[in-house]
């Protein structure tokens, strides 16, 4: 029978010790990483390029989706607005508390109902864009959610001919801005994590093209 020395033994404790220690400081600097990613990942800092129609998804806290397409549509970035939510009255409610200077009533508008998500969000525009022979559509949406809806849109839309961008509405509400600490704020964190989640979740289980 053998025995390992006291100088062996101390120096297999203290390989351990190190490769606890190495381990501990790659897991935080993995979860460090991800907390500075993700969030910045899931925001979509493009310019708004000319399209034929501005979509404009419904939710958000306020009118500040609608303020941003009805900017684009002023400025004749995009010629027609078209709303997509789940019913008619939601929008003049975000028009009479949030936004009365985006009336539709002088500018070039439809509106979109029964729609239940985002995967439905799009499914509907895509239906009337064949409708009306719409070739390019600009997609209006919060920051953290602009990333999932462009990915959305864009596997509805493959093969459809449609050209599908997405800009932020640049408004983040009552949540933190990616470069804040926004892991401190317990309704940011929420909805990054969700956003994320989500995003995986269309990996796994794949949505139909429009074809």
């Amino acid at each position: 029978m053998t025995f390992a020395s006291p100088t062996s033994s101390r120096r297999a404790g203290v390989w351990l010790g190190a490769g606890v220690l190495l381990g501990i400081v790659l897991t935080l600097a993995t979860l460090t990483g991800l907390l500075s990613i993700v969030p910045r990942w899931l925001v979509i800092k493009a310019e708004p390029v000319s399209s034929e129609a501005a979509v404009v998804l419904s939710g958000g806290g306020g009118g500040e989706r609608l303020r941003r397409a009805v900017g684009l549509y002023d400025v004749n970035l995009v010629g027609e607005l078209i709303l997509v939510g789940g019913h008619r009255d939601g929008w003049a409610h975000i028009i009479s508390s949030y936004c009365p200077e985006c009336d539709l009533t002088s500018r070039r508008s439809t509106i979109l109902v029964d729609s239940k998500n985002t995967f439905t969000d799009a499914e509907l525009t895509l239906g009337y864009c064949r409708k009306k022979r719409i070739r390019s559509v600009l997609v209006v949406t919060d920051p953290y959610h602009s990333r999932r809806a462009g990915m959305t849109f864009n596997k509805i839309f493959r093969g459809s001919g449609i050209s599908v961008a997405v800009v932020s509405s640049g408004d983040f509400g009552q949540r933190l801005a990616p470069n804040g600490h926004w892991w401190k704020d317990r309704l940011t964190m929420e909805t990054v994590w969700l956003e994320f989640g989500k995003i995986l979740y269309m990996h796994i289980l794949p949505m139909p093209s429009g074809g």
